[in-house]
């Protein structure tokens, strides 16, 4: 032992230095099992759209003639890849909105769209707006609309 050295000191620097590395390597590895979980989710995202994508797809070739089907998928898949509850499509034919299709609308919200639509595009509702001014718009509440 040296002369002046307190015993034991080496022994308690070299636990902290090998707690300090520990420490650094849990955190790396937590950073990389959180990155891992991303990336399965972004993979289990894609996979979920190039299924929708092939759905809609599907209904187009065995639907030729009627955008009725198409519309239908469309809502559908909207809801289930947004994790929504409910979809609509619109139709806009360059002066008049006309209602396309719905997905999970209740018996009350269905007959209300099928009294307003179809209907000239204004600017007094959010689908009017959106619609003449050419731009998606984004109403942290819609309710309020």
């Amino acid at each position: 032992m040296r002369r002046g050295a307190k015993p034991g000191k080496p022994k308690a620097e070299a636990r902290k230095n090998a707690d300090s590395r520990v420490r650094d390597l849990e955190k790396r590895l937590a950073e990389a099992l959180q990155r891992e979980a991303e990336a399965q989710k972004r993979e289990a995202e894609a996979r979920e759209q190039r299924t929708a994508t092939a759905e809609i797809l599907r209904v187009i070739s065995t639907s030729p003639s009627d955008v009725q089907p198409v519309f239908d998928a469309i809502v559908r898949n909207a809801v289930r890849l947004c994790d929504g509850v409910f979809s609509n499509v619109l139709r806009f034919d360059g002066e008049i909105v006309h209602f396309g299709a719905q997905h999970n609308f209740s018996p009350d919200a269905l007959a209300a769209y099928r009294r307003w639509f179809p209907r000239r595009a204004a600017d007094d509702r959010l689908v009017g707006r959106a619609l003449l001014e050419r731009r998606v718009m984004n109403v942290p509440d819609v309710t309020s609309e």
